[in-house]
């Protein structure tokens, strides 16, 4: 296992347990299996996030181009976080998008969900060039945030983006842990 990837952040060691769990269990599947891992866009991208190497990137480093890598956008909607002070909640507004975003010009297409691959895109592609270059990106985590968007590269962190326009929180199961939810 590459050195890089025991300098994970912490949620990313306990989502992959720096990769071996991954491993282990592609290692002892049936042979050409392939797994599915989902996460937040920044436990699976291919890059550093929050100065920790991600989840994503040192499955990266160990599975290469047998890994595929797919980020989530969204338009407008809801989605469920914790809140400061009040706990895990449902009615966390996503922000619009601001002017020159990736989600933006993927509104602008007037396409309501949509699954764009990204591993032709290139700089000098009058179609795909813009995707290449770093602009506003959403990112949500497990918390709330008052500033969602920052600049991202999706073509370095990730091999395919879906988007959905509209979005709904999931449904909080009655009695989560620190759920309130708004009526």
């Amino acid at each position: 296992m590459p050195q890089s990837c025991h300098q994970t952040s912490y949620p990313d060691r306990h989502l992959s347990d720096e990769p071996k769990n991954v491993k282990w269990i592609l290692d002892h599947a049936p042979k050409n299996a392939k797994m599915v891992l989902w996460a937040h866009n920044g436990h699976v991208c291919r890059m550093r996030h929050f100065g920790a190497r991600a989840m994503g990137a040192c499955l990266a480093e160990m599975y290469g181009k047998e890994q595929v890598v797919i980020g989530f956008a969204a338009g407008e909607g809801q989605y469920t976080a914790v809140v400061q002070n009040e706990g895990l909640r449902s009615d966390n507004a996503l922000q619009a998008p601001p002017e020159g975003s990736y989600e933006a010009y993927f509104r602008a297409s007037h396409i309501p969900s949509f699954i764009l691959d990204l591993r032709k895109a290139t700089e000098d592609d009058p179609g795909s060039g813009w995707l290449t270059r770093s602009r506003s990106f959403r990112s949500i985590g497990a918390l709330a945030m008052d500033e969602q968007f920052g600049p991202a590269n999706v073509c370095e962190l990730f091999d395919v983006i879906t988007y959905f326009d509209q979005t709904t929180a999931s449904r909080l199961l009655p009695g989560a842990s620190g759920s309130r939810r708004k009526n």
